[in-house]
């Protein structure tokens, strides 16, 4: 599956993601552009997501909770996640009196579960600002101790 040079644009809906791919065999996300996304920019994953992923030259900006949500990359060959521009969304991580509920509001990648293959790479990536808990920028729960977590 390829989606390439798309446009994502005021999606207002707090449930809703601009791009939410569960099941694939390879996937590439490559010359999009998202802003004003109010959930999540690109979901994709779960149990049956097979092959390699590559998300490559896309801007993202203005997104409300997750930039980017690996769901399950299990049986991934590999993940990249290249060549991206994240601008500045820190903005978007609680608004006032909200509680972090340790799923929703992250910024940047985040990773649900580890790789069999271990081959996630993330890198080359401009980052506009990173907040001062870059755990909140590029998170992953549960499986993945802070010092597996990929480097920038």
């Amino acid at each position: 599956l390829i989606i390439r040079d798309c446009i994502f644009t005021n999606i207002m809906d707090s449930l809703t993601s601009a791009i939410k791919i569960l099941q694939y065999d390879g996937l590439i996300v490559e010359n999009c552009e998202f802003d004003g996304i109010e959930y999540n920019a690109l979901q994709v994953g779960n149990e049956n997501a097979l092959g390699k992923v590559i998300i490559r030259e896309n801007s993202f900006r203005n997104i409300g909770s997750r930039v980017v949500y690996l769901v399950s990359v299990e049986k991934l060959i590999s993940c990249e996640i290249v060549a991206n521009k994240f601008y500045d969304n820190t903005d978007s991580l609680l608004l006032e009196g909200e509680q972090d509920d340790g799923i929703k509001k992250e910024d940047g990648i985040y990773i649900h579960s580890k790789s069999e293959t271990g081959n996630i790479s993330i890198g080359q990536n401009y980052w506009e600002i990173i907040p001062e808990k870059t755990n909140l920028f590029i998170v992953s729960i549960a499986t993945y101790e802070i010092s597996e977590q990929s480097l920038i």
